[in-house]
């Protein structure tokens, strides 16, 4: 097959959808399918451009198996809700002539449009048209949703985006999102004559992120004693994940000395955070940047509970990718979602983590104590996860599913 994955998060970022984009990549190159990629250069979860692209306009990198075609956006860390409209318009604007001229020269079989954002409807849709192509719609996060819970656009426009939303999924052969909770919100957009809405969840490499007994490889690096309790956050700091949170936990828990906070990870909150732990000088909270994908099974392994975080109003408009790589690794978690999200369900259901409230930090603090003082409690919890990953999140699985979907698209 000849495929082309467009997105406005590159391949080569190492957290988010980005990292899920190149996973896809890479495993439909090694069964032998061509995959070209119409994106971004690299900026996420750093809000810059990475190093070694800091100069380009636009970018090729070839490779007998597939190109990459990158295009630049006016990224800044001083991240805000105009900022993230204005790039999102961008990429749509970059890829309108770019997306329709690449399909009809190489007549792709299958084109997968990763959302967000919708800007990139238009760009998929002409594109199937110029190569008659089958178009696949791929739903990592529910971009109108999240800027409704966020209060983020005026409604007028809402409205205005949702109907331009519900047309434009009117025109794929195939609609998959990563949860139930959000393919139900998407099934109510879409009509009886649209495509069925199915399942495409994020999974991890469960070969590769698992458990293993060397568990000293995070604490050795960040120098802590063997005997610490190593509480860790890593990700993006941002709007929706509310990590600021963690600094009221930690003063919290200050006097638990053998408890420590350790957050890894970029995006727009970081300045601020940084300054507001300056301020209070808490003494059991370090900052770190995010580790390479060859170090985050380690990484894991090296934390004795990792966090989920998400704010109240983010609802259940997007599903923490880490999530996964959690599980499969076998790390007990705490992690924050409201009653009837699809995280919330998942994390009850299959008993992998201690649930508390959204933005409730005195629920979070006792949460981790209790992991602090319950060994026995934190083994069940690694063993459901690690369970509950190999049962539903294997990589080689889930795309292979995808593999023969396609298979049946064309013919």
């Amino acid at each position: 097959m000849k495929i082309l994955l467009c997105s406005i998060s590159s391949p080569h970022e190492l957290t988010g959808i980005g990292k899920y984009n190149g996973e896809l990549v890479e495993w439909f190159r090694d069964k032998g399918h061509h995959v070209d990629v119409l994106t971004t250069l690299p900026y996420y979860p750093y809000w810059e451009i990475y190093k070694g692209y800091e100069n380009d306009k636009f970018k090729i990198e070839r490779s007998e198996r597939g190109n990459i075609y990158s295009v630049r956006l006016p990224v800044s860390k001083n991240v805000s809700t105009l900022r993230r409209i204005m790039m999102d318009v961008v990429f749509g604007l970059k890829t309108v002539v770019r997306l329709p001229r690449l399909a009809y020269r190489q007549k792709y079989d299958i084109i997968v449009l990763v959302l967000p954002p919708i800007t990139a409807f238009l760009s998929a849709i002409f594109g199937k048209v110029a190569g008659r192509s089958k178009l696949h719609i791929h739903v990592q996060d529910l971009q109108l949703e999240a800027a409704g819970d966020l209060d983020l656009l005026p409604a007028p426009l809402l409205n205005l985006l949702e109907r331009f939303e519900k047309y434009c999924l009117a025109k794929a052969d195939l609609v998959t999102t990563i949860s139930n909770k959000m393919a139900d919100q998407l099934r109510r957009k879409i009509t009886n004559d649209s495509p069925t809405v199915s399942l495409l969840e994020n999974w991890a490499d469960t070969d590769i992120i698992k458990p293993i007994p060397d568990k000293s490889w995070l604490k050795n690096k960040y120098e802590y004693p063997e005997d610490t309790f190593l509480v860790v956050y890593s990700g993006n700091i941002g709007e929706k994940q509310g990590v600021g949170q963690l600094l009221a936990v930690a003063s919290m828990l200050e006097n638990h000395k053998k408890i420590q906070f350790l957050i890894l990870g970029d995006g727009a909150g970081k300045k601020k955070l940084l300054e507001k732990n300056k301020e209070l000088n808490l003494s059991n909270v370090r900052f770190g940047e995010l580790v390479a994908e060859s170090h985050l099974n380690r990484m894991l392994n090296g934390s004795d509970i990792q966090l989920v975080l998400q704010k109240k109003m983010a609802g259940d408009s997007f599903l923490p990718s880490k999530y996964i790589n959690i599980l499969s690794a076998g790390i007990p978690s705490v992690i924050t979602a409201q009653k009837g999200t699809a995280l919330y369900t998942m994390a009850t259901e299959n008993k992998t983590s201690i649930v508390v409230e959204a933005e409730n930090t005195t629920m979070l603090a006792e949460a981790v104590l209790r992991l602090f003082n319950k060994k026995e409690f934190r083994k069940r919890l690694a063993k459901n996860s690690r369970m509950l990953a190999l049962q539903s999140y294997g990589k080689d699985e889930i795309l292979n599913n995808l593999q023969q979907t396609y298979m049946r698209m064309l013919n």
